[in-house]
């Protein structure tokens, strides 16, 4: 993976390239260029406004997204084709603009004070029609999803068609002055609320700012979850380890437990039926229960 900066110094601008993971460097940095997994993007970012009363922590990108990215790198890139992802908390549109490159069906969404970066960036790296593309299907679009209103979760599940496979969410923890994060379990309860079946899967990204965020996270996660696994990406990284951090923790998600206990309720009644027919009466079934 390459990424390089550009940033104004000294009244000029200055270009850069990046040797791994520098938050400082892309926080001053007002465009992107980033190569990986056979894609480019240029991303423009808005340094000035990271501000919380302006755009936020949304006007730049951050490390979790790269590692990520360097992540994905790893893998068969081919699977995305057929993958529909969701992406919470975009910002600027790195994840899911290089997904939707390599053929993914993304819904890239954040808040509404950064809706006009992403989707001018979005719109700004769709691959069709340029020389050199893969001629894939360009299915990219930024949605703006207030975390609390249903119509916009609404929204973005009809947005891909009704089935989510993959939800990311990188860097998406605001961490008070105790290393509490207030959104930890919002946006746990998200990824829950998107998943549209047991397969789906969701990989939450953060910095591990205090034992308390990790802690409030992974609680979150059991409750909603009933697979929880903390991915171990270092040993993953192939020459790509300055894109790695064992400051950061990615956290895999899967089978919601809306959708257990939906299977637990079907397989009962299936049970209960069978029974009945077999002339079996008088049991009371306890489902998921010991």
């Amino acid at each position: 993976m390459k990424v390089s900066i550009e940033r104004w110094q000294d009244g000029q601008k200055v270009r850069k390239e990046l040797d791994g993971l520098d938050r400082w460097e892309v926080h001053a940095a007002h465009s992107l260029w980033v190569e990986a997994a056979g894609c480019k993007l240029k991303l423009q970012q808005e340094p000035h406004a990271l501000a919380a009363s302006r755009v936020g922590v949304g006007a730049c990108a951050w490390d979790s997204a790269f590692m990520l990215l360097a992540y994905f790198e790893q893998q068969d890139t081919s699977k995305w084709r057929s993958c529909r992802v969701v992406e919470l908390g975009a910002g600027i549109g790195l994840l899911g603009t290089v997904l939707a490159q390599l053929g993914a069906q993304v819904v890239l969404t954040d808040q509404a004070s950064v809706m006009p970066l992403l989707t001018s960036n979005v719109a700004a790296n769709d691959m069709k029609g340029q020389a050199g593309s893969v001629h894939l299907p360009w299915r990219a679009q930024a949605m703006q999803l207030d975390w609390d209103l249903p119509q916009d979760r609404e929204g973005v599940l009809a947005a891909v068609g009704g089935h989510v496979d993959l939800i990311l969410a990188a860097d998406c923890c605001y961490v008070d002055e105790g290393g509490r994060s207030a959104n930890a379990a919002t946006i746990i309860h998200m990824c829950s609320a998107l998943s549209t079946s047991p397969c789906t899967r969701s990989l939450v990204a953060f910095e591990k700012r205090s034992e308390a965020l990790l802690r409030d996270l992974e609680e979150a996660a059991h409750s909603h979850f009933l697979v929880v696994k903390e991915l171990e990406l270092q040993a993953a990284f192939v020459g790509s380890s300055a894109w790695a951090s064992d400051h950061i923790v990615v956290l895999a998600l899967e089978e919601s437990k809306q959708h257990a206990c939906g299977v637990m309720t079907f397989l009962a009644a299936a049970m209960l039926d069978e029974r009945t027919a077999s002339g079996i009466h008088g049991e009371r079934l306890y489902v998921g229960q010991r």
